[in-house]
């Protein structure tokens, strides 16, 4: 799952700045309306991308490493 997730990553970043994109415009749609309630769900998803550009997603790469440096190889 490591292997897939390295080879997939620079795509899966391609997605969230497109859906950032998005974002960016459905939230000031949202707040030239007056809709507060989706100004905080564009500004929550856009902190979940980050989340997973920023820390979950390397996590799993290095967790993976370790694990396939460390773990016993079965025959």
């Amino acid at each position: 799952m490591t292997d897939a997730l390295e080879r997939e990553m620079l795509q899966m970043l391609r997605e969230h700045e497109a859906i950032r994109n998005a974002l960016t415009r459905f939230r000031a749609t949202a707040e030239r309306n007056g809709r507060e309630d989706y100004v905080r769900l564009a500004d929550n998803l856009a902190a979940h991308a980050r989340e997973e550009e920023v820390i979950l997603y390397p996590a799993a790469i290095l967790i993976g490493r370790y694990v396939a440096q460390t773990a016993p190889q079965q025959q």
